[in-house]
């Protein structure tokens, strides 16, 4: 891409792919990195106290996916979606499945709270090839849905 034409887009239009090989814009998919964020409002809920935002959030993001789950020939909700919808990537696995289930520290649906709960608490510790992705998000939910996860603030004065 010419520098002037990138420059161009500085107006504030939407950049519709990656600089250098035209693939899909990221900000339009949720996908692998994206499972983290509703991660993190579950642990900014369990950390500092839920506020309206993170239930809202986690209520909104998991209610997507439950309806994604039961309109889904499948019965699952799946790992990738963007704009238009579902890429079939296959069912959510361990990783997003606990990303989830430390959104539940927020939810106040607890119907929902409950499918999300059961499908992470069933789950085997990851193994094959994405085992060290799914596993680093396995071990930190299974250290917040089990009370164990600690806080350490340190002051030095």
């Amino acid at each position: 891409m010419e520098l002037t034409n990138f420059l161009s887009r500085l107006d504030g239009s939407p950049v519709i792919g990656y600089i250098f090989n035209g693939q899909a814009n990221p900000g339009q998919w949720y996908e692998f990195d994206a499972w983290r964020v509703i991660m993190n409002v579950g642990l900014d809920a369990h950390l500092m106290g839920a506020q309206a935002w993170h239930k809202s959030a986690v209520n909104k993001a998991l209610g997507f996916l439950s309806y994604a789950k039961t309109n889904n020939s499948k019965n699952c909700y799946e790992q990738v979606y963007s704009y238009g919808g579902a890429q079939n990537k296959g069912c959510a696995g361990e990783g997003q499945k606990a990303a989830n289930a430390v959104a539940l520290l927020a939810s106040t649906n607890a119907g929902q709270a409950n499918e999300f709960f059961n499908e992470f608490w069933s789950l085997s510790q990851p193994t094959g090839d994405y085992r060290y992705y799914n596993g680093s998000l396995y071990m930190l939910a299974m250290l917040h849905v089990s009370g164990n996860f600690k806080f350490y603030n340190n002051t030095f004065n």
